[in-house]
């Protein structure tokens, strides 16, 4: 049997929503100024197996860049968001 090439395997494949149950959506909190961080959504579609997931990519604005990541905590939208999502569960 002969090796696939990298052109037979569709890259994308090993990209999936870690948030598989019916009905939960992940939400990626982003900052254009975060080095780490990225809207994924986009990305995330090119695998099929990711059809039935919902990821929703919101952009927030955190802060200075080197401490634009450990800033997501305490950002109003991002909390905003996290507490409206609890209360749709209660």
């Amino acid at each position: 049997m002969a090796p696939l090439s990298n052109t037979s395997i569709n890259r994308h494949m090993v990209i999936y929503n870690p948030v598989r149950d019916k009905g939960r959506t992940w939400y990626n909190f982003w900052d254009s100024d975060d080095a780490i961080a990225y809207p994924v959504a986009q990305l995330f579609r090119k695998n099929p197996l990711n059809d039935e997931c919902k990821l929703l990519d919101i952009p927030v604005e955190t802060g200075w860049i080197l401490k634009s990541h450990v800033k997501y905590w305490k950002n109003g939208t991002v909390a905003q968001e996290i507490a409206s999502q609890l209360a749709k569960d209660m």
